[in-house]
């Protein structure tokens, strides 16, 4: 009997062990299904309930509110786009900051989440250099930028937003955790300015 009960507790804690692995692939296979509904212009995603747990979300995704797929090769990131930074946007994607900022802008702007669970969102950002290419392509265009520049600014910094001369992209996403505050005490910013030949 004791041991059917240690097998049991031993089943039972193993989500809770693999708590980040699991949350990491769960969003990995959701934005998988997710850029396959774009491509393929199925009309709505369906989260299951596994997927609404560990994102803590309940609400299906509109394929028709993902504007465009932010690729990074280097870090195999490869997310969808959506418009205005609104909670649901940001667990299931990343977004262009500005509700009404299209694409046409000379500063385009995207944050993102970085989570607990390793390749997800924005968690490897940190990992860009000088050099590193980014990709954003739309319903009718590519376009390829290189990053020309990696800094932190302070969470209520916005002058990062601001037009810019060039055609340039502005990634954001938290940084530095403080654990006594519990809040990120700072944002990462990576900025690369448009490839001519893209």
């Amino acid at each position: 009997m004791k041991k059917g009960l240690g097998l049991i507790f031993i089943l039972l804690s193993l989500p809770l062990l693999f708590h980040q692995q699991i949350k990491e692939e769960i969003y990995k296979n959701f934005n998988d299904k997710l850029l396959v509904a774009v491509s393929e212009n199925q009309k709505n995603v369906e989260k299951s309930a596994i997927e609404k747990l560990y994102m803590n979300d309940s609400t299906n995704v509109k394929t028709s509110e993902v504007k465009a797929i932010l690729s990074i090769p280097e870090i195999e990131l490869k997310e969808p786009i959506f418009q205005g930074t609104t909670e649901e946007h940001l667990k299931n994607g990343v977004a262009v900051v500005e509700e009404d900022e299209d694409f046409t802008r000379n500063n385009l702007s995207i944050a993102g989440h970085k989570m607990n669970a390793y390749g997800v969102l924005f968690n490897r950002l940190h990992e860009l250099e000088i050099g590193s290419q980014i990709e954003v392509k739309t319903s009718d265009k590519v376009k390829k930028y290189m990053v020309t520049e990696r800094f932190t600014v302070a969470p209520n910094e916005v002058s990062i937003l601001e037009e810019t001369v060039e055609e340039t992209i502005t990634l954001i996403t938290c940084e530095s955790y403080n654990w006594n505050t519990y809040e990120f005490e700072e944002r990462l910013v990576i900025r690369g300015e448009i490839m001519k030949d893209g």
